[in-house]
């Protein structure tokens, strides 16, 4: 819905109806020879028109906003993945001055990796693939950018492929395990624990959710309805000044006092990796736990 179609449409509600006539059958009133008299139309007055009703308004939103969820999953995956595509179409710019006249390969490692972590391969695998790629120009087995480009495309596959990659859960190693879901504003951490909760419930683990999360709004009511609605116990603060790192740690310790605990699932605020105070407040809850047990926590999930 455009913003003129919705600024006339409010403005022709908004608009005072014409006055009624003041039909009089008994011709009484301030002026009754007036209101009996009949009202004659001005001449080149604009024939009136019905303000739009309110409810066409509502749908015409509504009607933009069906139009937006449109799309099957397969649609939607890709236009995720538009972002990325379009960093890396970059890749052929930097590796064609690979092997110019003037050119340095670690200038030109260097820029790669840049557009690999704009690309959300993540610091870590950007620096892995660039290095080996080093390693394999100085050994003179690349010396082209097109060759370059092949042997990363080769490298992306058999990293995704490798065998032995173990994706489920490592929850094994204590009693209760104890899985840590960390990441930014709004990416839908507490959400995501509602659904391992309900998938760890349906293979018959009990599990406790602690919410770690004690700076936004709502967000421990928020996950006390996932756990009514998974069937998991529920830990939270005991009073205001309990910070986060002393909900997660009381949390684990009840569970181990009370037994019949699987799993603790510990909930934490969202925050970004470049705010340094909020990154101490994640460094002290993880050393809150691992003062519980050596290895706590078992698994750190980054949503």
């Amino acid at each position: 819905v455009g913003a003129p179609f919705v600024s006339r449409a409010m403005a022709a509600a908004c608009r005072p109806a014409a006055p009624s006539r003041a039909a009089s059958s008994s011709g009484r009133g301030p002026f009754p020879a007036l209101a009996s008299a009949p009202r004659r139309a001005p001449r080149n007055a604009a024939p009136l028109r019905a303000a739009p009703r309110a409810e066409g308004l509502l749908q015409g939103l509504g009607k933009a906003l069906v139009e937006r969820t449109k799309g099957t999953s397969a649609s939607v995956l890709s236009s995720g993945l538009k972002k990325t595509g379009q960093q890396l179409g970059v890749l052929d710019s930097v590796l064609g001055a690979f092997g110019g006249a003037g050119s340095d390969t670690d200038d030109v490692l260097d820029e790669l990796e840049e557009v690999l972590i704009m690309s959300d391969f993540g610091p870590k695998t950007s620096g892995k693939l660039c290095d080996a790629l080093r390693d394999e120009c100085e050994a003179g087995q690349l010396a082209t950018g097109v060759e370059i480009k092949a042997r990363l495309k080769a490298m992306l596959v058999e990293t995704l492929t490798a065998p032995g990659q173990e994706a489920a859960l490592q929850l094994s190693g204590h009693s209760p395990a104890v899985l840590l879901v960390c990441g930014v504003n709004g990416a839908g951490k507490t959400t995501t624990i509602g659904k391992i909760a309900s998938r760890l419930r349906g293979e018959g683990a009990e599990v406790m959710l602690a919410a770690g999360d004690t700076f936004r709004a709502a967000a421990v009511e928020q996950l006390e309805e996932w756990a009514g609605r998974t069937g998991c116990s529920f830990h939270r603060a005991s009073s205001d000044d309990q910070g986060p790192a002393d909900v997660l740690g009381g949390a684990v310790k009840r569970a181990r006092e009370e037994g019949g605990v699987d799993v603790v699932v510990c909930d934490s605020a969202g925050r970004l990796h470049n705010n340094y105070e909020l990154m101490s407040e994640l460094e002290g809850v993880r050393d809150t736990l691992r003062d519980l047990g050596e290895g706590l926590p078992d698994e750190t999930l980054l949503v």
